[in-house]
């Protein structure tokens, strides 16, 4: 594992760069990461090249021992390219070019772009190719799917359509283009989405933009991947990622580079809302499950942020250091921080590096130093993966089909994934999210939030993993389109309704307003008891599947009896954290009382000795028709009430669930519970809120890697089984963001 920075040489006078560099060493810095806005120092007029101040500071980073990654340039063109060659300025969908000033406003499509990206890739690759301590390149900068609309783009887009489609009239019959008198009778008024009303617009045409738009960016990342490997076999290649408005899809992106990077800004000012405390701990698991194997960061949080938007809040003591080590934790193996220095000038003047404007060592300084030194301490992690039993998948056909056409009013595509992620999470319960097409045998069980647009190999896909005993879980908008982009005649879920044994009867998408479901399976009922048996347990204890019997006689709870390797202190300040309980019992209650069950059920009066078991619901119900299937819960209020809400059904030798609404977040968990139990996965039971655990793993050893993202500190017990299975019992004390690792 490495540790290193985003250096900007060219942005910096020349008798600083020795003073950075020495600086850089003495913190600890292996790798930095230089030159993806520098084409205008490169390539200062056509064809015109100067390498030679790059030379000097790379030499100075050499003779320092530390290895330089350079990014292709392309990202920023220089002014004199825009002014000569206006043709290669992206258009928008108002039809106009944009302006110049700005990064990343060139056409990814335009050939004579592409011809200038050639000569300076060429320039650089050959130039430092025999330098051994460049190792690597990263293509271009934060790319996003192209939208650009341009002639170049117009008719790239008519060519992808008739490569797809062959003759127009299937292009007609794909669209369903007699609605609204839409019949093209040439591939050339197909044009790509111009104009304000974009909701609009055909779903159909608009999911092939969109999947053109990503190929597009797919096919010039290739482009640059080609160009680099023809020229340097030995270098490693990638493109740092990030999660934007129009994203390409990640799994095509990545398919032939050597590792995914990404780009890593957790907020600075802790949500309030509970409900996105572990949103950046999605996003690593969603960018180590492209590749499905560790990854780097390219840009890592040093300081607040701000440039064109308002300034975040700085980073609090032992943010810098803790959200590295939560990416490490998560699978990233190199993270560079963005940005050494704090820029003087331009549009990111303002986006916090680790030494601020005023060329002062800092605090940040400091903590970042503390940071090199602890990941010298845990070389023992070299090599070390993370393996998951969960997964969560992602398509981003799924998310394109949700963008184009919103459900209702609050229900994103991204936020089905999180709820279910949030509630694995809490409880200790590590998750890969992967590709909805890839290889599922590795897990036992597998969720597949709104698989919106389907297909037979997508189902055969799903059948073939339950039949061999994986345990499914669908939800509410799944089956509901083709890959045409147009509604499947059949009961919900169309293709995946023998899987599910459940259909759906009709739906009722209630969007923020609050209804309810009753659980009626009894073992879900347990674990609804005994969280609230726990609310006042702060035991971590490691829950057993049913039908396992606990053994205990091992236990150990001297915590000396156990190496912890590597102790992150740090001095922070207790806070007041009333409203963020320590433990999922006294939060999560699930087990109603009578009075909360009236209030629920509009009022309805109930025996005083009638124990009901009721959780929220939001956002959509399927009332559904269970065939074959037993229903978990049954809604509790509207005309549907009593209707099936979720439903398990046993399909060969596996479990197929459905799940026609969105419970809470409390629901969420409980069920989350259910589905572990049921497929035998062993989760903490009351894992304090904001503690979040991984595993990594080698051939030999396995750790338990332990982050407390919060502002408060957490104590607790957490019970380990070990290797030689003895179990032991460790109180961890974790200050705010600090890690603690327990070797299994």
């Amino acid at each position: 594992m490495k540790i290193g920075v985003d250096y900007y040489p060219e942005q910096w006078d020349r008798s600083l760069w020795e003073q950075d560099v020495c600086r850089m060493k003495e913190a600890g810095v292996e790798i930095v990461r230089m030159a993806e806005f520098a084409w205008s120092c490169l390539e200062p007029r056509e064809g015109v090249y100067d390498f030679s101040w790059l030379d000097a500071i790379i030499d100075l980073f050499e003779a320092n021992g530390i290895e330089v990654f350079l990014c292709t340039p392309t990202c920023t063109p220089p002014q004199w390219l825009f002014e000569k060659y206006p043709e290669v300025i992206q258009v928008d969908k108002s039809g106009q070019r944009i302006p110049i000033g700005i990064r990343g406003h060139r056409c990814l499509n335009n050939a004579l772009y592409r011809e200038k990206c050639t000569q300076i890739i060429t320039k650089m690759v050959e130039h430092y190719r025999e330098k051994s301590c460049v190792t690597g390149y990263q293509i271009d900068n934060e790319l996003e799917a192209n939208h650009c609309c341009c002639p170049t783009c117009i008719q790239k887009f008519q060519e992808f359509v008739k490569k797809k489609y062959k003759i127009i009239e299937s292009v007609n019959q794909a669209y369903g283009n007699r609605v609204w008198s839409g019949e093209y009778t040439d591939f050339s008024q197909i044009k790509p989405p111009f104009g304000p009303f974009q909701t609009w617009l055909n779903p159909s045409y608009m999911l092939d933009f969109n999947r053109y738009a990503s190929q597009s960016t797919v096919e010039y990342v290739e482009f640059q991947r080609e160009l680099i490997h023809s020229l340097d076999p030995k270098a490693v290649i990638t493109t740092n990622n990030w999660l934007c408005e129009n994203m390409p899809d990640f799994y095509d992106m990545f398919e032939k580079l050597d590792f995914v990077s990404y780009d890593n800004y957790p907020t600075t000012n802790l949500p309030k809302d509970i409900e996105t405390l572990y949103s950046h701990a999605f996003h690593l698991d969603l960018m180590r499950g492209i590749k499905k194997k560790n990854f780097w960061i390219m840009e890592q949080l040093s300081g607040g942020l701000g440039s064109w938007t308002p300034m975040s809040e700085t980073v609090y003591p032992g943010m810098l250091k803790g959200y590295s080590l939560q990416a490490m934790a998560h699978g990233a193996d190199t993270i560079l921080h963005f940005r050494w220095r704090t820029a003087v000038a331009g549009a990111e003047m303002f986006w916090h590096g680790i030494i601020d404007h005023n060329n002062v060592l800092g605090r940040r300084y400091e903590e970042f130093k503390e940071l090199c030194q602890t990941m010298k301490k845990l070389s023992y992690l070299d090599g070390s993966i993370i393996k998951n039993k969960v997964a969560i998948l992602y398509s981003s056909e799924q998310e394109y089909g949700f963008k184009i056409q919103p459900q209702v009013e609050g229900m994103h595509y991204f936020t089905q994934l999180k709820a279910y992620h949030d509630a694995f999470t809490c409880l200790g319960v590590g998750v890969d999210i992967v590709d909805a097409k890839s290889d599922l045998d590795e897990y036992t069980l597998v969720v597949a939030p709104t698989m919106y647009i389907s297909d037979k190999t997508l189902e055969s896909h799903f059948k073939k993993y339950v039949k061999q005993g994986g345990h499914l879980v669908l939800t509410n908008r799944s089956g509901v389109k083709d890959t045409n982009n147009q509604c499947i005649m059949s009961p919900l879920p169309t293709v995946f309704s023998e899987i599910t044994g459940a259909i759906v009867k009709e739906y009722n998408p209630i969007g923020e307003k609050e209804e309810c479901i009753e659980i009626r399976s009894e073992k879900w009922k347990n674990i609804c008891d005994r969280q609230n048996d726990q609310s006042n347990s702060h035991l971590s204890a490691l829950s057993e599947p049913e039908g396992n019997e606990k053994n205990h006689k091992n236990m150990q709870s001297d915590q000396e009896s156990l190496d912890l390797s590597v102790l992150f202190e740090s001095d922070h300040n207790e806070t007041d954290h009333k409203d963020m309980q320590s433990d999922q019992g006294s939060l999560y209650l699930s087990a109603l009382s009578e009075a909360e069950c009236n209030r629920i059920n509009g009022g309805k009066r109930e025996s005083s000795t009638q124990k009901r078991y009721i959780q929220s619901c939001h956002l959509w119900c399927d009332i559904l028709d269970p065939k074959q299937a037993e229903a978990l819960a049954v809604y509790g209020t509207d005309f549907y009430e009593g209707a099936a809400a979720i439903t398990q059904n046993s399909y060969y030798e596996g479990i197929g669930y459905y799940v026609g609404t969105v419970p809470d977040r409390r629901g969420m968990i409980s069920f989350a519970k259910l589905l572990l139990e049921n497929a035998s996965i062993p989760y903490m039971e009351s894992l304090p809120y904001g503690v979040e655990v991984t595993e990594r793993r080698n051939d030999t050893k396995s750790w338990e890697l332990y982050f407390n993202n919060t502002m408060h500190k957490q104590h607790f017990d957490v019970i380990v089984r070990h290797k030689d299975q003895t179990v032991k019992k460790h109180t961890l004390d974790l200050q705010p963001f600090e890690m603690k690792i327990l070797e299994k």
